[in-house]
């Protein structure tokens, strides 16, 4: 693992308990004899590649193992996704301590292109920010939809040329389509790519290309070498356009959480339709659509994700619809009790509620909180 010198007590304590990992300070990687093209060094897919801590929903720190496999299947998924190629210069805008400045800083680099790396103290002064993106010649760019919020508003109010931006990626809050049209309106020929994922599954792992306003903003296909399900709470596929626990399975998903074996099995389980890989269960629901030949996801997440500050939003808990024998809890977004728009991915789900009988599916409530109903029985138990 390499890292500063300085104070590392605690990553000498995470260290401690992985076999074969090692600390490697930057200065003595420097002062080492390896050739300029090539260290020689072998990495399996295998390997662990990175820590990342989040706090989830609980505000307690959890360390995120993830794997080369996950890590590289990711960075070409964004390469493909986001037309980076030789020449392309990306854009790393976000902190070091958020897993999507991996592969802001490393995807270009993979094929030939160039990294930018924006301050900080640039980014909170839009000015500043949209300055850098043409003066640096940036072609693919990431930011959140709250401060892609922000850049509109200065590109309307002042409208300047861009003419190397291509594609921007936008993640970690609900996109809306109101935002995405005036994007459009704004910026006609620069695609947006809503990106959805955790840290856990080595980041995004559903991507939703737009190059036009969109009917609804989905969060997309599955990126290759990655499966997303939608599961009830026995890990049985709901049907499509029923709401259930989102799962991911395939390349992405990681080892586990450093050091929290209580966690990592609550979360981290083995997929029951392919035995040996691993699945992860992270808390976020939502329900499927199939759009031009692919599975796409709108989501309502019982955790929001924000790069900006980490933070995430807990859903808040209501009573089921009512009907004859459904009392099963249900969620809700707070957004839609403060009379907020349902064009939000995050609140579209929540006003779908089902309930799956014997013989079919019938609105009542989500399957996922809706015990396995006995058999004859026509009504949600």
């Amino acid at each position: 693992m390499l890292t500063e010198s300085g104070s590392t007590a605690t990553l000498d304590e995470a260290l401690a308990t992985l076999s074969d990992t090692a600390k490697l300070l930057v200065e003595e990687a420097y002062a080492e004899p390896h050739p300029e093209d090539d260290p020689g060094v072998r990495v399996d897919a295998g390997q662990l590649a990175y820590i990342y801590f989040t706090s989830g929903s609980t505000g307690e720190p959890k360390g995120a193992m993830c794997e080369h496999a996950g890590m590289l299947n990711h960075l070409f998924a964004k390469i493909d996704d986001l037309g980076i190629g030789e020449g392309s210069v990306v854009a790393q805008t976000a902190p070091q301590c958020f897993d999507i400045s991996l592969w802001q800083l490393v995807s270009a680099l993979l094929v030939g292109g160039r990294t930018l790396l924006v301050p900080q103290d640039v980014i909170v002064d839009v000015e500043r920010f949209v300055d850098t993106l043409a003066e640096g010649r940036v072609t693919v760019a990431q930011v959140v939809p709250s401060y892609l919020e922000v850049v509109v508003a200065y590109l309307e109010r002042h409208p300047r040329e861009l003419p190397d931006l291509r594609r921007v990626s936008v993640t970690g809050e609900a996109l809306k389509r109101e935002l995405v049209q005036r994007w459009f309106a704004s910026r006609p020929g620069i695609g947006l790519l809503n990106a959805y994922g955790l840290t856990e599954t080595s980041d995004d792992t559903n991507h939703e290309v737009m190059d036009r306003v969109p009917e609804r903003v989905l969060l997309g296909r599955a990126v290759n070498n990655v499966r997303v399900h939608v599961v009830d709470e026995r890990l049985a596929p709901v049907p499509m356009g029923a709401p259930g626990l989102i799962a991911f399975s395939g390349v992405c998903v990681g080892r586990g959480y450093v050091n929290d074996p209580e966690r990592t099995r609550e979360a981290y389980r083995e997929d029951p339709y392919r035995p040996g890989e691993r699945l992860y269960l992270g808390g976020d629901w939502g329900a499927g659509t199939r759009t031009a030949g692919w599975s796409s996801w709108a989501a309502g997440t019982t955790r929001s994700r924000s790069a900006a500050s980490g933070s995430r939003s807990a859903r808040s808990r209501t009573r089921c619809c009512g009907s004859p024998g459904c009392g099963t809890p249900r969620w809700s977004s707070p957004s839609r009790a403060a009379g907020a728009s349902t064009s939000s991915p995050t609140t579209r789900v929540s006003g779908r509620p089902w309930r799956r009988c014997a013989s079919r599916w019938e609105a009542c409530c989500p399957a996922t909180w809706c015990p396995r109903p006995s058999t004859g029985s026509r009504n949600c138990r």
